[in-house]
């Protein structure tokens, strides 16, 4: 039989269980909340880094826009030195040439032969010029330098004939016969140059083929050829710029 004294020694032992147990749950849940808070405390800094990583990645990626858009700017100035040197250069260049084109044009009265190629064959060179789809100023100009407007004129080689010097072969190939004849040479130089323009896609090198050969000029661009820099074709563009 259980006696009185024991049931309070169980009951107090019970009590003391709950005291200890709310005890523990109460430091446990109170440990929890701090634990639970440093954790807080911590995942906020971590996403304060994370923010300020953020931000600094975004202004070094703006410094690096800025310094690519400094670097391009100073690539366009370099670039536009160089072409400002160019032109000068070129300018320079252009005023010496041009310098001896009148000096040549000058000593062998070749503006004078011009404009008198223009008032006697002024007509037939306009017409070979429409026909031929050409610029009447390079045909004159051709006529000039070729015979100074003799229409008799024969090279010293003697392969050459007429206003414009066509060979007799050259004369067949565009359906001219009587290479003396004026009006047929014109027509036949304006044909021929028509088709070397055809040929190369450009009148300046159609020019130098006019007076070296196509042949030779298709060797000759193979080699770095600039037919703008040779003597024949500046002197044709000096006398159609009048």
């Amino acid at each position: 039989m259980i006696k009185r004294w024991m049931i309070e020694i169980i009951l107090v032992a019970l009590v003391l269980m709950a005291i200890i147990t709310y005890g523990v749950y109460s430091w446990s849940e109170k440990k929890g909340k701090e634990n639970v808070a440093i954790f807080k405390a911590q995942i906020s800094e971590i996403l304060s880094e994370n923010s300020n990583f953020k931000d600094q990645n975004k202004t070094l990626k703006s410094e690096v826009v800025k310094l690519r858009a400094e670097v391009k700017n100073l690539k366009a100035g370099i670039e536009r030195l160089r072409d400002l040197i160019k032109n000068r250069e070129k300018q320079e260049i252009g005023r010496k040439s041009l310098a001896r084109l009148k000096q040549w044009a000058k000593k062998n009265g070749k503006v004078k032969t011009y404009k008198k190629v223009m008032r006697v064959y002024g007509g037939r060179i306009r017409l070979a010029a429409s026909k031929y789809g050409v610029d009447p100023r390079i045909i004159a100009a051709i006529i000039t330098i070729e015979s100074n407007g003799n229409a008799r004129a024969v090279s010293p080689s003697g392969r050459d004939f007429g206003l414009m010097q066509l060979q007799q072969r050259t004369a067949q190939s565009v359906g001219v016969r009587d290479v003396f004849h004026p009006c047929k040479n014109i027509l036949g130089g304006a044909k021929y140059f028509m088709l070397l323009v055809k040929q190369f896609g450009d009148p300046k090198i159609a020019l130098a083929a006019y007076n070296l050969g196509p042949g030779n000029v298709e060797k000759f661009l193979k080699r770095g050829f600039n037919p703008q820099q040779y003597h024949y074709v500046r002197k044709v563009l000096y006398l159609t710029s009048l």
